[in-house]
């Protein structure tokens, strides 16, 4: 028997089955949009957040008429970075950008000093000067006073705007006058140095090889400095990359390929770069070339990313031994993306790992190689001298043990 049913009902119906049908469309439209954009909600309440204090600026801070909106948006764009909680993501000025770049490409800044003003005379009171720095090359030393620049004296008055005179990266000269104890000098000084990251040395017959970072020119400066220490005979190496940070992963692995032999596991790699999916972002070749005389290598909790690599790697490819302490465990990579209006972000975009192991928990020595320093000790790390250094003493005593026992095989 048919029933019929009323027109409201059948309306009733009608509308149950649409809104039910919409639920389950929005349902699952939800559900792609999570897909093709995670955190959705998240992201809609961060923007939401950031209009509302907009709003509350431009309707009610007494000084809005003055923000400065260049700086705001600077303000926003690094705080964005710092609030992603990654120590190694940031962001970078025009100027900042231009300097890193700059650094990578092993140029620096200004002539090489750091300074400070004299109270008591309202001089540029040098208080260190990189090594083979245009101030260095041009006999500028700790404790000197700069009293005059391109004929102008230096006070305490006009000290920031003298400052700014001996910085930038113009490659031309500045003319200064000096003063240590009673003699006062006149130089011209270049503006703009080639970045020393490579220093070395000779004790006995062992080369001790310091890498403070890891720029461009760090695998020439290497390789200049093992050839240099083999005219002096030496019988082994000490490496020492202390407080290393600086720098990136691929200036590391092309220094470590002036050591290592070709790369293992059938890749010839280094070390490789995974992206957070699991696929290859980078991978760091090496050549046949190699360093075949003992080594050891220092390391602290200042060692990281680029000074891991570079000591995980000698590690494993040449079965150094690692004295000191545990490193920082920063197997990040980032990437330098530049926007439009010349800043730039610098953004964590991989991890790297070592073709056997990895260094993200940090390095550590073996317990009978742990040698610690005090907080002071290890921030003053190139002012310690050799025998002062426990850490360097340590790995001269293990190097020589080992250089030893192979004069008698």
């Amino acid at each position: 028997m048919n029933k019929k049913i009323s027109i409201g009902l059948a309306i009733a119906l009608v509308i149950m089955a649409m809104a039910a049908s919409f639920a389950v469309t929005m349902s699952y439209s939800q559900k792609i949009y999570n897909k093709l954009i995670p955190n959705l909600s998240e992201r809609l309440d961060r923007r939401y957040a950031l209009d509302k204090i907009e709003a509350l600026v431009n309707a009610k801070f007494y000084f809005e008429p003055e923000i400065n909106n260049k700086a705001l948006n600077t303000s926003i764009a690094a705080g964005y970075l710092n609030g992603l909680g990654d120590p190694y993501s940031k962001f970078l000025t025009p100027a900042a950008y231009r300097e890193y770049k700059d650094k990578l490409e092993g140029k620096e800044h200004g002539i090489g000093i750091i300074t400070a003003l004299k109270p008591d005379t309202g001089t540029i009171y040098i208080v260190d000067v990189t090594p083979d720095s245009s101030a260095d090359k041009e006999g500028i030393k700790k404790g000197d006073e700069i009293i005059n620049i391109e004929g102008e004296t230096v006070t305490a008055g006009n000290y920031d705007s003298m400052i700014l005179k001996l910085q930038g990266m113009s490659l031309t000269t500045v003319t200064l006058t000096y003063r240590r104890d009673t003699a006062e000098t006149t130089v011209n000084v270049m503006i703009g140095f080639e970045a020393q990251t490579v220093a070395y040395e000779v004790d006995g017959e062992i080369g001790y090889i310091r890498i403070t970072k890891f720029y461009k020119n760090t695998a020439s400066q290497l390789e200049k400095a093992i050839a240099a220490l083999k005219k002096e005979n030496i019988t082994c190496i000490v490496f020492d990359v202390r407080n290393t940070s600086e720098g990136t992963i691929e200036y590391a692995a092309k220094a470590v390929d002036v050591i290592v032999p070709v790369g293992s596991e059938g890749t010839g790699a280094i070390a490789i770069a995974y992206k957070r999916d699991g696929t290859i972002y980078e991978q760091y070749p090496s050549s046949a070339g190699e360093e075949i005389l003992p080594m050891n290598v220092l390391i602290n909790a200042g060692t990281s990313g680029c000074g891991e690599l570079f000591a995980v790697s000698l590690r494993e490819y040449k079965t150094c031994k690692l004295v000191g302490q545990k490193t920082a465990g920063n197997a990040t990579l980032q990437s330098l993306e530049s926007l439009p209006d010349g800043s730039a972000v610098l953004l964590t975009v991989a991890i790297v790992k070592p073709y056997s192991s990895s260094y993200e928990d940090g390095l550590e020595p073996e317990p009978e190689d742990t040698v610690a320093l005090t907080e002071q000790e290890n921030t003053d790390i190139d002012l310690l001298q050799r025998s002062q250094d426990t850490q360097y003493q340590k790995a001269k005593t293990l190097i020589e043990k080992e250089v030893a026992a192979n004069k008698n095989r």
